[in-house]
């Protein structure tokens, strides 16, 4: 990795993480976890998040062993110059594959929110034009973006969470832990899948940090976003109930239309939607560009920027062949798209940090056997 092209701070680098972290969880991890765990989601959520520093300390564990490179330089380090650049490929279509995922969400909610009239490819078309403009700008460009847009989706929040707050029944809660333990697991696992395995793709961004600086920033980012998600998880409870958080499509949006303050503030669901457009708009852009990035690395191109329209030409018509529609995406999200994650995020990270671990034992060994 060229060090010239490091040129994130590490608190633009934590507010990439909060985006990324949020992502499309906002307006679905509600719904998506409520299935099984009912009032007791909220447990789950918590669960979640502890069980998902194991990954977080994977990846800055990779990240802190190969300090200034990828996750697709560091496979040919360790596995030789074709099994790496094989297991690449395979990062690359998971990431377009990832990309197109996501591209999905946004053609779903957007037509059947907002712009109920609009065919979902002219969605799926402009949406994916911001996300190229983006993406040949770059990282830099990207994380200055985040750190004067974060401000203001926190105040954003703040307003949401305190709107709500006169509409919060405690009695939704209760029973507590009345759930059995197998649905409350089942439903910490789909936490641990979205957000915290998503954040894998940052093994592309990790040499861009100043300074290798990541621990602190990637830790923080990661926490906060999950705290968000978690306050978002206990509020939809709380106010909606564990029965209608299940039946609702998205039940953050939904949640916004209970907001009822002096009489004249009311039905303030754009809060919800344009906190989810910002944070989508990062974690898309920040997919698509590993997904370029990657591409140049293991093909050792000079530059990036040209494979942008290309992928998009890729992403676009995937985003459509993936899914027919959102019950579908749903399922796919719940069913196939854990076991994708696990095995890119979880599985084949695990194998690099134990081939290292045995790298450095060989020559620690050898170190030992020949001294001077």
């Amino acid at each position: 990795m060229n060090q010239t092209l490091v040129q994130i701070s590490t608190r633009q680098f934590m507010i990439l993480v909060i985006f990324h972290t949020m992502g499309s969880a906002i307006v679905l991890m509600p719904g998506v976890i409520s299935h099984g765990a009912a009032q007791d989601t909220w447990i789950a959520a918590v669960l979640g998040m502890i069980v998902g520093i194991v990954p977080i300390w994977i990846y800055l564990s990779l990240g802190g062993r190969f300090p200034g490179l990828t996750i697709a330089e560091y496979c040919e380090l360790l596995m030789g110059k074709w099994l790496g650049k094989a297991v690449s490929v395979l990062f690359l279509s998971f990431y377009l594959l990832f990309s197109a995922f996501l591209l999905r969400e946004i053609g779903d909610f957007v037509s059947t929110q907002t712009l109920t009239e609009t065919p979902i490819m002219v969605i799926h078309a402009m949406f994916m034009l911001m996300i190229v403009t983006a993406s040949r700008l770059g990282i830099e460009t990207l994380g200055r973006a985040g750190e004067v847009l974060f401000p203001f989706v926190i105040v954003l929040l703040l307003i949401f969470f305190g709107f709500l707050i006169p509409e919060i029944k405690l009695q939704n809660l209760q029973p507590i832990l009345s759930t059995e333990t197998k649905p409350i697991i089942e439903s910490a696992i789909l936490f641990v899948v979205d957000p915290i395995l998503e954040l894998s793709v940052f093994l592309m961004i990790f040499p861009y940090v100043k300074q290798n600086k990541l621990i602190k920033p990637f830790i923080w980012g990661a926490l906060i976003g999950s705290v968000i998600l978690t306050c978002i998880i206990l509020f939809s409870i709380l106010v909606l109930g564990a029965y209608i958080t299940v039946i609702q499509l998205y039940p953050s949006y939904a949640l916004a239309r209970y907001i009822r303050f002096g009489g004249f503030i009311q039905r303030i669901e754009e809060v919800v939607s344009g906190i989810w457009y910002i944070s989508m708009f990062f974690k898309l852009t920040l997919t698509f560009c590993a997904s370029s990035l990657l591409i140049k690395q293991t093909f050792q191109l000079r530059e990036s920027k040209f494979l942008v329209f290309p992928l998009a030409l890729v992403v676009v018509p995937l985003a459509q062949i993936i899914s027919p529609n959102h019950t579908y995406t749903l399922a796919f999200a719940e069913d196939t798209w854990i076991l994708v994650t696990s095995t890119f995020a979880i599985c084949i990270p695990i194998v690099l940090l134990l081939l290292s671990s045995w790298r450095s034992y060989r020559v620690r060994k050898k170190a030992s056997s020949n001294p001077k």
